[in-house]
This record gives C-alpha cells, structure tokens and sequence, in this order.
C-alpha cells in the first residue's frame, strides 16, 4: 500500500508529518510562519497561520501541475475587405471561448495567482480533431454556431483561430498564502480551515471542497478548488440560520459538512452534490446530554467528520461518535447527513481527526499525547482501545525545549510524561451511551450580496501573532474591536524571520511590496522579481521570469526537489537532529492518512508499563523463558553433551554504502543500501531424521535499499533472489544491475549508480561472492554439465562431480556414526 501521511502540529506551532511506512515524525521546515489548524487531504495540507491567514501546501506530487490556457480568435469575410476583425455585434467576441460566450483577449489573461508561472509563450494550435492545419491555424465554417473544416470553402463566412498558453505551478513544496477577504487581512481573520470532498460521488476527477470560518462567526466557501487549481478562485460567504455564529467546521470525503456553533450546538449542511458543492441548507442537529448529569446538554468543542462517521468532543474532554451517518448518502438523504443518535466514549481528549476510512486519531487533553483508536471497522465503528502513537522525532535546532519533555526525566508531575498518558485519558469504566437528539432548519441559501461582499483582495504586508492562542467565549462570538489586531500588527511586524519562505496566491494585478525592518537585509537582486521559493505571504512582488531573472531560480532550485517538504535533502548546516522526546501536541490532522486497521503502521511502543519499568510479567516474556527451561532440562538429560558439536555456528557481517537507486523507468534517487550476511557452518557429524538429508552449511543474507535518513525502506529482498550481478557503467557513471526475476516486474532489474568506480568494483566483488556461496558455485563447471534456462530467465547448472561429491560426504557421515 503506497504511503500516506499524518499531520500535527505542536504546542509551538509547528508542523510535524508521520509517514504510514515509517516510524519518525518529521518537522516541516521552520520558515518564520507559526500555524494553528491545519487540515490535509491526500498531497494537499491547508492551515491556519499565526496572522490568522490561509495557507496551502502542494507536495509529494509525481506531475507537476499544468494547466492550459486557450482562447479563440474569430473573423468574418466581408465582401470588400475579406475576412475581417470587423465583426457583427451579433457575434461573439474577437477572442472569446470555445462557444463564444466569454471574452478571452490574450493580452488581458493574468495568471491566477502569484503561486503560477508562465510556461512558454502563446502560440498557435494547428491541430484539429487529427487534423492537421495550414501555418496561419485558420478553421472555416458557414457561421460561428455551425461545424468547422480545414478547408476554406466558398460559403465559408466566419473563421476562428486557437491559440494556447500553459502555466505551471510554481509552490510546490512551499507554503502558498491565500488572498485574504480583504485589504487588509486584519479586517476579518479567519479562525478555521477545512478541506475534504475528495470523494463525492460521481463527482469530476480532481475536485476538492474548502470552507473556512472568520473571526465574524461567517462560514466561507472557497470556489474553484481542484487538482488542478489547488488555492482555488474565490471565497464566497454562505449564510447560516439567524443567530448561528460558527466556531469550528470540518469537511468530509464525500463533501459532507459538519460546523459548530459558539453555543455549543452543531449544524450540517445538506445537498452537497457534484452540482452543487457548497450544499442547499443547514440542518440542526442537538449536543449530547451528559451521562453522569442527566438531563444536562453538553457543549461541543469541536467536530471531525469521516466517510461514514463523526465525531465529536464536547466541554467534559469526553468522545463521542455518531450513528447512522452515511458519506455516500448524505448529499441526496438528510437522515445519513444528520445520523441518529450519540455514541459516549469517556476519555480526556481535546481534539480529534478522522481519516477518510473512518481511522481515529486524538489528542489528549491532559497530557497532550497523540492517540490512535485501534478495532475500528465496518462492524465496530467506535473501536476498541485507545493506543498512543510513540516514535522518535526528527527536528529543527529551531525548535525551542518549551514543548519537549525528554524521556530522561522521571517526573511524574511533567504535563507531557509518557507516564501519565493513559492515566489522564481514562477516568471511567464505562464507555458508551445513547442519546438521540436531531432537528430541522429552514433552508438558508447563500445570497449574491455576500459574494459580492467577499472578493479577495490581495496578502498585504501582516504580522504573525506568535504563539498567542485565541480565546472566545462560549455562548458568543468575540469582538473584533478588542483583539487590536492593528496595533498587535504593528508590535509583531519586527519579529517575522530573515529567511521565512512562503508563496502568496495574492491575485498578480495588486503589488503591495511595503517591507520595513532590519531582518529584511538579505534582498533579492532583482526585488520586482517574484519566486515561489523566495517569497513570504505578506510579501508581494511581482512574476519572476526564468530569461530576465535566472538567478532566483537557481539559487534555490536544488533545495525543493519532491522530498523537500520532509526536510529529506542534505543538512550540510545541521540544521535537523533526532531525538527521543515527548511533544505536548495541538492538534492533528488525518485526512491525508489511510491507515489499514489490519496492518496498523509501527508506531507504538508498549513494551514498558505504565510506571517506565519492564513489564517481566508480560505473557509473550512468560513463554519464551517457558521454552528456554525446556531445552535447559532436555541438555542436562544427555549422558555426553560435550560429545555433541554445535548445531549451527553463525558469523555475520554488514556492508552499507551511499548510492543511487533506479527501479526500471524510475529516476535515480539518493539512498543507503546495506548487504548483510549471515554465514552458517553445519556440523560433520549431525543429522537430520531423514538418513538422505545431512545438515549442510546454510549461507543466507539480505540485500536493503534505504531511504537517505537510514529509517524508511525502499526495497528489501533475500541474496537468494539474485540471478545475475552485472556492470553497466556509463562515462562518469559506475554502475551495477541486479536481476533478480522473482521480484515483482517494477522492481528487477535494480539499477545501483555510486560515486567513483573503486567503490563500483568493491560491491560487485561482494555480491558476485555471496551469491556464488549462496548458489554453491565454485570455479569452473565440469565439462559434462547439464545447464537448463527457466521461463523466468533463471540459469541452472548441473554438475556430475558435486553430485559424486555429496555421496561421498553422505558416506562419510553415516561410517562416522556407526563409530560413535
């Protein structure tokens, strides 16, 4: 199963990623920019920054993304000039759409946003439909409506031309400020951002849905976000019931949207199909009633919304899950948008994120501690235990002691102790209870004015506020009057990094380029020139081009390679260290992160009890020293055991080096690779039961690919499978091949390049050694050997004299039996 990754941030702010294929946390790279929520889908992260604005982070895509730009040009033949721009005012326009509804004059088409680049100048589209145009790309028909030909026929009145442009995206691996609803983004910050919709059905290939909440309590609905348009056009503000100020809103697979209210209560959208993305109505649905307090409603705190599942956390730090909602159904049937009733889970928890197959994630509300739901499936939706996720942590030397909490210290009063987690996340006994409680609203559809009212403008020069936590009151929203983001703007526009590194999706026709400070002393040479990987959001330049500006580019092109979001390229600076730690986490976000609950990732580390010692009565502890007794009494029944020889004698050795792995029609990549062996020598004078097997020297041995960190494997497959070990060095390139044919078809041969041919030579002397031992092969084959191919491309040789070989130790070794 390909990898996935889990998103959570800390204390501080910062990003951290867990790879299902690994078993480290990996801290995004620290560019100044502190976040509060994030929310992830599959290559595509959104968040909420310390300024309180949206980002998008694009990464690990195998394409880049590119987009092509068309329009039309049209002219009509007149009977004294010819064909003509002078059109009729019943035509369209002189360079408009494919149906000529809109217009589209090439001089006048901007990009997007400042996260695009152009990519090669318009030209001329000389194919239509398979055929090939004249030079000049005209296509003749009788009228604009009517079917276009190549040729230019005597009743050909109209003709159009295509001309065509592509833009590519240029933050991949960066964050990418989105335009803010205002001038000035102080104006209306925004508190939360969601993402989901990946899966609606019978949706188009690519679609995504984004809603984020303002400080205002205003749900917004951000348009045209795809794939292929990841920061998407615009945010529309979509009205809720009167009274309802939103604090909190998540975004399901299937598009399905669940937001809570500052009074605790919830409301769903409904109608959320492929036509309509942003739904039709809201529906009402009531908190849970608490179990210990009968009759008293709870407040939820926040909500995550799964496939077919949510679920929720109310003001008691309790869990609780949601029957009877349907992802699939949701869109066309209230009852499977809304469920039916409430699931209690009693745990101290103080956020929670759910995967897009229904996977449980949470954070716990008193120690801070990240927690996975084990036994959840189709059967079971609740699960059955909550497991906490424990792996070592690659960081930045950025990263301040204030979150961390080393493993070292045995405190048993340090809020993140690993001693304390499952102390603090359960308090009861009892886990479950139902409450059923759902009702109605009128429908509350989104009116023009409010679209109109929500134009982006553009990411204006704006202050972080660093570490600062927002806090509202329950019943109502907060006044934006006294949270003086203007003067806090002011205080903290000094303290925003040297080097902080953001792409703005700011629209490319507002320049903003104000910038005050002495931390902005590194400039760039060209300051009107603009890069995805120099810019910060609240720095607006404009477009960098790679003919007039090429020393933006390559200054960084080498640092943002497809693994850079995971800080993976060389640290010649340090700037990254491992260490065994506790984090006091945030929140965390799963939506990008398929878990198989079947093959749960390793991640956790459960062999030490609660109190940090050994647990030596643990059952699996118990039967191994049960077996070791076993043997011990059956040794000391032997009359002579100083007459028997050992068994088995290991020795082995590993051999690691740096190199370059190519799977067939992949690229090369940086990694390790570690050959270990594992030689075996049998007795002379052991047997098996069987009087024809004798026990033999039994060689073995593994060959690994590693990803550069040394941790995440990229292959791994026995000696045994190796067939052939072969050069295939190209001038300045030593490089070997190993075919090994059992292997799947996308992964033999294995191309290996390294550094200088020496070190070529030496692994090749290695391998071409463990595989003959492996293969018992000696020297030259006997003149009269039988050699054979398989349909797998696998040589076999038999040789008579190894044949005569072996019966003469079989006879040795049944004579020395008899003598002893």
């Amino acid at each position: 199963m390909p990898s996935s990754l889990l998103f959570a941030t800390n204390s501080e702010g910062r990003v951290y990623t867990l790879s299902t294929n690994s078993a480290a946390w990996r801290e995004f790279p620290y560019l100044g920019l502190e976040f509060k929520k994030i929310a992830a889908v599959p290559h595509f992260v959104w968040a909420i920054g310390g300024d309180r604005q949206v980002y998008v982070y694009v990464y690990g895509l195998d394409v880049p993304i590119r987009v092509k730009e068309e329009s039309y040009e049209n002219e009509r033949w007149l009977p004294i000039e010819g064909f003509s721009k002078t059109l009729l005012p019943t035509d369209r326009y002189k360079f408009s759409s494919a149906d000529g509804s809109v217009e589209r004059n090439i001089d006048k088409i901007r990009l997007p946003s400042m996260a695009w680049q152009w990519d090669g100048e318009w030209h001329l589209d000389l194919d239509m439909d398979g055929q090939q145009l004249g030079e000049d790309g005209w296509m003749y028909a009788l009228d604009f409506p009517a079917t276009y030909s190549v040729k230019n026929s005597w009743n050909s009145y109209v003709r159009r031309r295509k001309w065509v442009r592509f833009r590519r995206y240029s933050a991949l691996n960066s964050w990418c400020a989105v335009a803010p609803l205002h001038k000035d983004p102080t104006q209306e910050p925004f508190i939360d951002v969601a993402v989901g919709g990946t899966n609606v059905p019978n949706a188009a290939s690519g679609t995504m849905i984004v809603w984020a909440i303002t400080a205002h309590g205003r749900a917004m609905f951000r348009t045209g976000v795809s794939t292929y348009a990841p920061e998407g056009l615009r945010w529309n503000a979509i009205n809720t019931p009167p009274g309802c100020e939103l604090a909190q809103i998540s975004v399901g697979p299937t598009g399905l949207v669940w937001a809570v209210l500052y009074n605790g209560r919830a409301i769903v959208r409904t109608g959320v199909t492929r036509e309509n993305l942003s739904g039709e109505a809201w529906l009402d649905v009531k908190p849970p009633i608490s179990s210990s307090d009968a009759g008293t409603n709870l407040k939820i705190l926040q909500v995550s919304v799964g496939t077919d599942s949510v679920w929720c956390v109310t003001n008691d730090s309790h869990v609780w899950f949601r029957r009877g909602v349907k992802g699939e159904a949701a869109g066309i049937s209230e009852d499977a948008a809304i469920g039916s009733g409430w699931v209690e889970l009693i745990v101290n928890i103080s956020s929670i994120s759910v995967a897009p197959n229904d996977q449980v994630f949470a954070v716990g509300s008193s120690d801070r501690a990240l927690y996975f739901r084990s036994g959840v499936s189709t059967s079971d939706p609740t699960g059955k235990q909550w497991r906490q996720i424990q792996c070592p942590m690659q960081m930045s030397r950025t990263s301040s002691s204030m979150s961390i909490v080393s493993r070292r210290s045995g405190s048993g009063s340090t809020p993140g102790s690993k001693h304390q987690s499952f102390s603090n996340l359960y308090n009861k006994d009892k886990e479950k209870g139902i409450v059923e409680t759902c009702a109605p609203i009128e429908n509350m559809p989104a009116s023009p004015a409010s679209t109109n009212s929500s134009t982006p403008g553009t990411a204006a020069a704006h202050a972080r506020l660093k570490g600062e936590l927002w806090k509202y009151p329950t019943d109502s929203p907060p006044s934006i009057g006294s949270l003086n983001l203007n003067e806090r703007h002011k205080k903290r526009n000094s303290a925003m990094r040297e080097h902080a590194t953001h792409a703005s999706s700011a629209p490319a026709t507002e320049l903003v380029t104000e910038i005050s400070g002495k931390h902005f002393e590194t400039q760039l040479k060209n300051p009107r020139a603009w890069s995805p990987v120099r810019s910060v959001g609240s720095i607006v330049g404009t477009e960098a081009h790679p003919e007039s500006d090429s020393a933006v580019f390559e200054s960084d092109s080498t640092h943002h390679g497809s693994d850079a979001f995971l800080g993976e390229d060389e640290d010649h600076a340090g700037s990254q260290f491992w260490t065994e730690c506790e984090v006091m986490w945030n929140c965390v976000a799963a939506g990008g992160a398929y878990v198989d609950p079947a093959n749960v990732p390793n991640w956790f580390n459960e062999q030490t009890s609660s109190n940090g010692k050994v647990d030596v009565d643990a059952p699996w502890r118990k039967d191994i020293i049960g077996k070791l007794q076993k043997q011990k009494e059956v040794l000391k029944k032997l009359k002579h055991p100083e007459k028997y020889e050992k068994a088995v004698e290991l020795t082995s050795w590993i051999k690691s080096a740096e190199a370059r792995y190519q799977r067939p029609g992949g690229e090369f990549e940086d990694c390790l690779i570690e050959l270990e062996w594992v030689s075996g020598g049998g007795a002379a004078g052991t047997t098996s039961g069987d009087a024809n097997n004798t026990s033999t020297d039994s060689d073995s041995g593994t060959f690994t690919v590693l990803n550069p960190d040394g941790v995440t494997t990229k292959i791994q497959f026995s000696l045994s499978a190796i067939t052939c070990v072969q050069c295939c060095s190209e001038p300045s390139a030593p490089r070997i091949a190993l075919h090994a044919p059992r292997l799947p078809s996308n992964c033999s041969p294995i191309k290996l390049q390294f550094s200088s041919d020496a070190e070529m030579e030496d692994w090749l002397s290695h391998l071409s050694s463990v595989c003959c031992q492996i293969n018992e092969v000696s020297g030259k084959p006997a003149n009269n050997s039988i050699w054979i191919t398989s349909e797998l491309g696998e040589v076999f040789v038999f040789d008579p004299l190894n044949m005569k070989a072996n019966q003469l130790d079989k006879e040795r070794h049944r004579y020395v039996e008899k003598l002893m």
